[in-house]
């Protein structure tokens, strides 16, 4: 698994999505290497990465972790995720993977409703029938709806065009078999109400894929939690809330 090694003390891990480039987390990492050693990994089938044999998320979770023996150890200041990646931070601290201090959540969640996970198996059936379905306009207008909002995405056409190239971080075979798992996750709400790690999670307002809704009652099942909504925002705060974002996670990491 390739990862990006920056600075050092306390281990922070950064986390991406699905699909996500991990170098969004790059501008996160440079403010934190002054004082902690910063993992940025490329998650299997992404970036440098190789697919995994199983996209199973506990399997991916016990590469993340190997990664983590050769690189310090699994004894953690902080492990942060966006979207898919938050999910991934959680499970990786509830199941004893890592221990961390605080646990970080952009645009989080820790379940899908029987909606949301029909949607996965039907992408991860197209793809596999056709996998130049993940290249197509479909997936195209999926992102531009969800990614961005809409004030945002008017306004700055360009970073449409960012959000866009995520699309050639990873092929269609691992993202595929990444929905295939997504559509099966464990619920985790049962088990956050015995979570002792504290967890701060920030949210856009108007995020239609995880919305304020679900960081809300996350928090509220955690002993030891807190949220920021950011005004105005929708899924992608590395974006439309870039500095913002990072010295809220800077904040939080180092109180």
């Amino acid at each position: 698994m390739y990862v990006r090694d920056l600075g050092a003390g306390p281990t922070v891990l950064l986390l991406h999505g699905t699909p996500s480039p991990s170098a969004d987390w790059l501008p996160v990492a440079e403010r934190l290497a002054t004082r902690y050693r910063v993992l940025v990994p490329d998650l299997p089938g992404y970036g440098e990465s190789p697919p995994p044999e199983t996209a199973d998320y506990e399997a991916v979770d016990e590469q993340i972790a190997a990664m983590l023996d050769s690189h310090g150890g699994r004894e953690l200041r902080a492990i942060a995720g966006f979207s898919s990646g938050a999910y991934r931070a959680f499970e990786m601290v509830l199941r004893k993977r890592v221990t961390a201090d605080l646990i970080i959540g952009l645009g989080a969640f820790v379940t899908f409703d029987n909606e949301a996970r029909e949607l996965r198996r039907q992408l991860s059936d197209r793809i596999d029938a056709d996998p130049s379905y993940y290249y197509g306009d479909d997936m195209r207008a999926f992102l531009r709806e969800v990614m961005l909002s809409p004030t945002w995405r008017d306004a700055h056409p360009e970073d449409m065009e960012r959000v866009l190239a995520w699309l050639q971080v990873t092929t269609p075979g691992p993202i595929a078999a990444e929905a295939r798992a997504m559509a099966s996750l464990a619920d985790l709400r049962p088990e956050l109400p015995g979570l002792r790690t504290r967890v701060y999670l920030r949210v856009g307002a108007a995020d239609p894929v995880c919305p304020p809704s679900t960081s809300d009652e996350i928090c509220r099942l955690v002993p030891r939690a807190t949220m920021d909504v950011v005004p105005g925002c929708g899924h992608t705060l590395f974006i439309e809330d870039g500095p913002g974002t990072v010295e809220a996670i800077a904040r939080e990491i180092e109180a």
